[in-house]
């Protein structure tokens, strides 16, 4: 089995595989974010506790050791501050897709932090895994971060309704997709 590459950075935007010693970190990144965070990712409440964070760690590092998700914190590679995390997930190797996530931090937003970090991941997708489409969805509220799957490439692709169960009610979600070919560097 081929060792994967487990960090990679651009600029002063860095992603790498996630630790079991992240999580207080992670915590607190979580409990920063929880006012603008939580509408979008219920797990981001204000009672996080440390021990979500760590079993968090603890099930994404088994789960890239066993090659079913790859789990990366973000940071600033000048400071090694955590600002949030990125994942591809749900991969199926038969059909070559998978899907992409990410969260940042509330102090680091608005900085092009989310957008390099999601090239970052996708590319690693793309040239390591042997992935052609990375999808993810997203809140039709969620502005912020459509425009970085924009700029990474995703096309909106479709509305599905009442597709997440999310603060006690069924809700549409917006589907896009970006293809090995159509991915955009953040820096072009």
């Amino acid at each position: 089995m081929m060792l994967l590459p487990e960090q990679f950075s651009l600029n002063n935007v860095g992603i790498r595989r996630f630790a079991y010693e992240d999580a207080a970190d992670y915590h607190e990144a979580a409990l920063e974010s929880v006012a603008d965070a939580f509408q979008f990712m219920p797990w981001c409440h204000e009672n996080y506790r440390l021990e979500e964070a760590q079993g968090w760690m603890a099930s994404q590092v088994m789960a890239w050791d066993m090659r079913q998700g790859y789990n990366f914190i973000i940071h600033a590679v000048d400071t090694g501050k955590l600002l949030g995390a990125v994942e591809v997930a749900s991969i199926h190797h038969g059909n070559r897709f998978g899907e992409l996530g990410y969260w940042l931090r509330s102090s680091a937003t608005g900085k092009g932090v989310t957008t390099t970090a999601a090239y970052l991941a996708a590319k690693f997708a793309f040239d390591h895994l042997a992935l052609e489409r990375l999808s993810l969805t997203t809140e039709p509220d969620n502005i912020a971060s459509q425009r970085v799957a924009e700029k990474i490439g995703a096309i909106q692709e479709a509305t599905l309704r009442n597709y997440a169960y999310l603060h006690g009610e069924q809700k549409d979600v917006l589907l896009y997709a970006v293809l090995k070919d159509e991915l955009q560097s953040p820096t072009s």
